[in-house]
């Protein structure tokens, strides 16, 4: 199996071509000609991704996060880039496509925060190409109090500690954007959705949360999206079964909390 097969794979099911401008995704390092046997799914690459790439003896990481996201003006030899060449081990990110997608990050998110999948619907926005928004709202399955709705929340994402807004009324749609999402804030409120999932969210948007009866749950990051890794792992081992596909089990958020 090919890594170009791979790619083609992720590009029915997550096109690269709706991926935001800004982003940069597909085979970012290495042959897409060169033969797969074992390949390791991650969020980020790092030292302990690589680590766990060699160990097992993967061929091809697929990360969420590009490897390579600004201009690379110098590949030193003790650089992660440059081990990775030496190690013949390629890289293949999908991003804001993954995002997007049909059961991408934000689908698995919201089937994590126990929204009913049959009543998911995308939020428009006008920074997605074509008509994919980024991100979903649906419908809880029973109504919730929001402090019992952050702790749903902390227990499906198997977090310790969450950041949330109390709207003050009982939670019955939610609007999900998996990593950074308070972009979409305008939106979700002028949709008159009772509470969002989301990450990174400002001062000043958590502010305008609290003005509108918003329950506004700041989840974290990595939190947020580590969730892709295994459902990925899945559809691509049911495509390619003469590949062993593993999901990165050893990353963990680079953010430690006191």
């Amino acid at each position: 199996m090919k890594i170009k097969e791979i790619y083609h794979y992720i590009n029915e099911i997550a096109p690269f071509d709706r991926a935001l401008d800004y982003d940069n995704c597909g085979i970012l390092l290495g042959d897409p000609e060169k033969e797969v046997t074992k390949c390791l799914i991650c969020l980020d690459v790092t030292e302990v991704v690589l680590k766990e790439a060699v160990r097992i003896g993967a061929q091809l990481i697929v990360s969420h996060h590009p490897i390579i996201f600004h201009p690379v003006r110098q590949i030193l030899g003790s650089s992660l880039l440059s081990r990775l060449v030496k190690r013949d081990i390629a890289v293949l990110s999908a991003h804001t496509n993954l995002d997007m997608a049909e059961h991408g990050v934000n689908y698995q998110l919201a089937l994590k925060c126990g929204l009913i999948p049959e009543t998911l619907q995308k939020i428009p926005d006008d920074t997605a190409k074509q008509e994919d928004g980024f991100g979903l709202v649906g419908h809880l399955a029973q109504p919730m109090t929001p402090s019992a709705f952050g702790a749903w929340i902390k227990q499906s994402l198997g977090i310790e500690r969450i950041k949330y807004t109390d709207g003050k009324k009982e939670i019955r749609t939610v609007a999900v954007s998996c990593g950074s999402g308070g972009f979409l804030l305008e939106a979700v409120l002028q949709a008159g959705i009772d509470a969002m999932v989301t990450a990174e969210l400002k001062h000043h948007e958590l502010l305008e949360a609290v003005s509108a009866g918003l329950t506004a749950v700041d989840a974290g990051h990595f939190e947020t999206e580590r969730i892709i890794k295994e459902p990925l792992r899945q559809m691509l081992a049911d495509r390619f079964t003469e590949v062993d596909f593993f999901y990165a089990g050893e990353e963990e958020n680079p953010a430690c909390y006191l």
